[in-house]
């Protein structure tokens, strides 16, 4: 019963992510094709940290609202409204601070309302989780498809840098507005709220917010010290190979997306961890096999035969994301029990791994040694968080 509640909660889930997930490769793709390697490697930089804020300002209190939607009989409302009004003071601080000490720029700006606007459609989707509305999620996944293949559609080499990510910021908001009048979330969500004050709400936050910085250093510290040591070009380079290899990751994540709010209600836990990464470890498999038969191909007819060099990291990375399949699973497992030491334990020495290599092997080998410095530390963060599991 409840693995079949697994498969169509996460099918719902996976059809919208996958709509959204190959609009935004054949976004990507043509940002390769249309502009320099340089370029595409600078707006993939811009995202990254744009990525990293979104983490950072998110403080961990998505995964605290569907975690204590089950506790201490708070209102899920109440506790959305508390993050939206966070959220909104971040955003204000965040204008504030640009306005007196740094130069008002499209760049910055446009990073401020990006992060302000994922993290409140974080809030409304972690709503919907609780609530088992997957299907909400995946119509919103699928008009950001829709959206994102029109801006691929609209795109010319005309286009500047600030051009590129303002139609990414609109993709995002159009969205939101979306999510808000579509679901008529404004009409109730209007009223008066009590503001969430319980220290263990935002403790369960930091603990959450913690971890999710550590994952995001160690999936983006390659692309920050490539752009120091090497530049824009590796960084294309090196960010068209991770888009590819982590083509399985959109569908482990749909399932992370699923099994986190049954984990918090008390469902099986280790069959449902077992089953999850089977099935994820099954597909990495098969989709392996069908780039080393046509990898070549794919490269070509997506990003152009420039990018034909990465083939390397691309297998490399793509093995490589066997462990962080397991990490991703097991750390949604832990989490709903309250349990983070071992995986900051873990996270910790991946990204310590992962540094040096880098350090060691980016000025020899370029992006291809940060792919072996991933694939190393990728490996140890999966096979450790077993070892420590059993």
């Amino acid at each position: 019963m409840i693995k079949n509640k697994i498969v169509s909660d996460t099918l719902f889930i996976t059809i919208g992510q996958i709509s959204f997930f190959a609009a935004w490769f054949i976004f990507k793709s043509k940002l390769a094709k249309t502009f320099s390697v340089e370029t595409f490697g600078d707006f993939n930089l811009w995202l990254s940290i744009v990525n990293y804020l979104i983490v950072f300002s998110g403080i961990g209190l998505g995964n605290s609202l569907i975690y204590f939607s089950n506790k201490n009989n708070y209102l899920i409302t109440d506790l959305a409204k508390t993050n939206i009004a966070l959220y909104s003071g971040f955003a204000l601080i965040a204008f504030i601070i640009q306005f007196f000490f740094f130069q008002i720029s499209i760049y910055n700006s446009l990073a401020i309302l990006t992060v302000f606007v994922s993290l409140l459609i974080g809030v409304i989707e972690s709503k919907h989780s609780v609530d088992g509305h997957f299907y909400k999620i995946s119509i919103v996944n699928f008009l950001k498809a829709i959206l994102i293949i029109i801006s691929s559609i609209l795109i010319t080499s005309s286009f500047k840098f600030e051009d590129i990510i303002l139609v990414y910021f609109l993709i995002l908001l159009i969205s939101l507005l979306f999510f808000i009048t579509f679901f008529k979330i404004g009409i109730n969500w209007l009223r008066k709220f009590k503001f969430i004050s319980f220290k263990k709400y935002y403790l369960y936050g930091t603990k959450s917010l913690a971890l999710n910085l550590m994952g995001q250093t160690l999936y983006v510290s390659d692309i920050f010290l490539l752009s120091y040591l090497q530049g824009s070009r590796s960084v294309g380079f090196y960010t068209a190979a991770a888009a590819i290899s982590r083509i399985v990751w959109f569908f482990t994540d749909s399932l992370g997306k699923v099994i986190f709010p049954l984990y918090v209600k008390g469902f099986k836990i280790k069959k449902i961890t077992l089953f999850s990464i089977l099935i994820s470890l099954a597909l990495l498999v098969v989709f392996l096999i069908c780039y080393l038969l046509f990898g070549s191909f794919f490269i070509t007819t997506f990003f152009g035969d420039k990018y034909l060099e990465i083939n390397f990291s691309i297998i490399v990375l793509t093995i490589g994301g066997a462990g962080m399949i397991i990490y991703k699973i097991i750390s949604r497992e832990n989490a709903s029990i309250n349990l983070w030491r071992p995986m900051y334990a873990v996270l910790i020495l991946s990204i310590v791994t992962n540094l040096i290599l880098n350090y060691i092997l980016i000025p020899i080998y370029d992006y291809n040694g940060a792919a072996v410095a991933s694939f190393v530390s990728y490996f140890i963060c999966g096979i450790l968080i077993l070892i420590i599991k059993k």
